[in-house]
């Protein structure tokens, strides 16, 4: 017995279209907290170089509050711009398949930058200087 098809991931429908978006902007937050604790542990381990095995998991217990903070920052940062890939590739009628790759992965990347940026920015919070 098979299970029926999923017929709002058929080719042309506006769900399959978002939940390629959904998904590009969810890997995009993952990898933004990865790379934040990636950079930080290989900064500290260059400026203070015997570091105890008890400061490892500092940091690497950053990694979920930044992973689930990158899960709802992405979405939101990269919305816009998905927004305006799908009315720029709709005005234009450029290929679908094409496009919709190209601006998906445009997406993720600006997804990704902005989650970066706004760790830079909100890095200094709570330190008290």
């Amino acid at each position: 017995m098979t299970a029926p098809p999923l017929r709002w991931l058929a080719p042309g429908r506006a769900a399959r279209g978002v939940a390629a978006w959904l998904a590009a902007a969810l890997a995009a937050g993952v990898i933004a907290a990865t790379l934040v604790v990636g950079f930080l542990l290989v900064r500290e381990a260059a400026l203070f170089a015997p570091f105890a095995p008890a400061d490892w998991w500092v940091f690497l217990n950053l990694w979920r509050p930044l992973a689930v903070g990158g899960v709802i920052l992405a979405p939101l940062f990269s919305a816009p711009v998905a927004l305006a890939a799908v009315w720029l590739i709709r005005r234009r009628r450029w290929p679908r398949p094409q496009a919709d790759i190209l601006a998906g992965a445009l997406a993720g990347m600006v997804a990704l930058a902005a989650v970066l940026s706004a760790v830079r920015l909100l890095a200094p919070i709570g330190d008290g200087q």
